[in-house]
């Protein structure tokens, strides 16, 4: 019934004018398979090109489904480019009223094997009218990468919830005899790319012609559609993706064969196209994922490259000046930026890399200790790990300074008043946050308070039994208040600044004695306390 709806809608629509051809692309379909390669995606010595082929619809007479695009203004992102398509390339052309898009291809154009194991089509279902240019390449890097975008004409109706045609870019080495690598998939996953796969909501949907009823269907990967085509677009689709960039690694001065492949599935209607952007297979330099590093650690960003006939230029932040004196095939990077290189391989050929490295911003903690006469306390630096939010398996080391010279007593560390480092590693032993410790000495050359009690048992010896915690905590902690508390009492203020020697609680003072109570708040020393 889509066939015949769409016949439908035509003869409901062909009297509509044609929009302006300026804002059309303009197909040119008979380009050989080396002038496509050559002359339209590559453009540039970085590849030894060779074996391109081309096959399609071989029974329209005087057309081809294969082509060189070029835009004519109009809102098309590509200025230049190669169409592969399943129905006559120059179809394509003006805009979504162009044409009627329901005429299938012939039944004697077959599809691809290949397409059909890439996309695990099974039979007894089948690619039709497929459309392959292939070739032959030895890459100067270890990445390449190309543009492209999928226009379709089954972005309509209920179509994206059930249908979809197939593509593909295969590639493997030459001489392999293992299976081909789909690089025509989404970002960072193994997903293909199909009408099925990027689409926005489809709502229900009544059929006028059947009176059948289909429920749609929710988006899927929707921030990847391009959008809806009108009667102004430029091509002749109702659909079409956002610009994509298929991207894989390769191995510098080995062969490898690549296929580009796109088929229709289930019928010969409604048509589909791959336009691949002119120029855009290129070698390109992998620097790795965006980094996001510890405060002061450094990362090397690697071109991968060892050839020390080849030219690098290392920039930052869009500049184009060159960073000085950085001209080898790696960087040392120490601070946060966006870093690109460009590599010069041979005359008209220049590797191109980014990343953007990150730097996480220092956690700052404090602790406070009371000190000894010399200005010195005792800290348990281990005591910050209960506010890091730590899991199970992280690691937490101790550093005297940013060159980390490593602490190996934390939970015992004699120092006088300065900033000391930690550092969260996980399991793996990739840091995940740096922090800054200022440690805090409270001196006790002056006392915080004195309290004086008499002899008052009696005998009048300067000798008397005290409970220190019933008797003396009380008398504390009004001064101090509710969020303090006494730790302990000590026979000198060096004993109580290392919580050395504490005195038991039921304690007999001598004749004028001088005892020191130890108050803290938390983990940090408040004061010392004689009494």
């Amino acid at each position: 019934m889509k066939f015949l709806l769409q016949i439908l809608l035509f003869a409901s629509l062909h009297l509509i004018p044609s929009f302006s051809s300026a804002q059309s692309i303009l197909i040119d379909d008979n380009q050989t398979a080396q002038q496509l390669i050559e002359d339209v995606l590559v453009r540039s010595s970085c590849f030894a090109i060779s074996n391109a082929t081309v096959i399609g619809d071989s029974y329209t007479a005087g057309k081809n489904s294969y082509g060189y695009f070029s835009k004519q203004g109009g809102s098309f992102p590509f200025n230049e480019g190669i169409i592969l398509s399943t129905w006559s390339a120059k179809n394509s052309e003006n805009g979504p009223l162009a044409v009627n898009k329901a005429l299938p291809g012939d039944s004697r154009w077959l599809g691809d094997t290949n397409l059909q194991v890439a996309l695990g089509i099974i039979a007894p279902e089948l690619t039709k009218n497929a459309t392959v240019l292939e070739f032959d390449f030895i890459p100067k890097t270890n990445f390449i990468s190309f543009n492209y975008l999928f226009a379709y004409n089954e972005y309509r109706d209920y179509f994206p919830c059930e249908f979809t045609d197939g593509f593909a870019f295969l590639i493997k080495e030459k001489t392999s005899t293992g299976p081909y690598i789909n690089i025509a998939v989404l970002p960072n996953s193994s997903v293909s790319v199909s009408s099925k796969n990027v689409h926005p909501f489809v709502p229900p949907f009544n059929d006028i012609i059947s009176g059948a009823s289909k429920s749609g269907c929710a988006p899927s990967n929707e921030n990847y559609f391009g959008g809806y085509n009108t009667s102004s677009s430029p091509i002749n689709y109702y659909g079409q993706t956002k610009v994509l960039n298929a991207q894989t690694n390769v191995t510098a001065g080995v062969t490898y064969h690549i296929k580009l492949v796109i088929a229709d599935y289930r019928n010969e209607e409604f048509d589909s196209a791959v336009f691949l952007e002119a120029g855009s297979f290129a070698p390109k330099i992998n620097l790795g994922i965006d980094q996001t590093i510890c405060f002061n650690e450094n990362t090397v960003l690697d071109s991968g490259l060892t050839d020390s006939n080849y030219s690098y230029e290392w920039f930052k932040d869009g500049n184009t000046t060159p960073l000085s004196g950085e001209d080898k095939s790696t960087l040392k990077v120490t601070t946060a930026g966006i870093y690109s290189v460009e590599v010069t391989l041979a005359p008209n050929c220049i590797a191109k890399g980014k990343v953007t490295v990150n730097y996480k911003s220092k956690i700052t903690k404090a602790i406070t200790q009371c000190g000894d006469e010399f200005g010195s306390g005792i800290f348990d630096l281990t005591t910050i790990k209960s506010s890091l939010n730590l899991k199970s398996t992280d690691v937490v080391k101790f550093f005297s300074d940013l060159a980390e010279t490593e602490i190996t007593n934390p939970s015992n560390y004699s120092s006088t008043p300065k900033t000391v480092y930690a550092k969260v590693a996980n399991s793996t032993g990739e840091c995940l946050n740096f922090i800054e410790v200022e440690l805090k000495v409270l001196s006790t050359l002056n006392a915080l308070q004195t309290l004086s009690f008499c002899d008052n048992d009696g005998m009048q010896d300067g000798i008397r039994l005290f409970d220190l915690k019933n008797e003396i905590d009380p008398l504390i902690q009004v001064a101090v208040g509710i969020n303090y508390l006494v730790e302990g009492y000590y026979s000198s203020s060096s004993d109580a600044a290392t919580k050395q020697l504490k005195l038991v609680n039921s304690y007999t003072s001598n004749p004028n004695e001088i005892i020191y109570a130890r108050v803290e708040n938390g983990n940090d020393c408040y004061g010392i306390y004689p009494n």
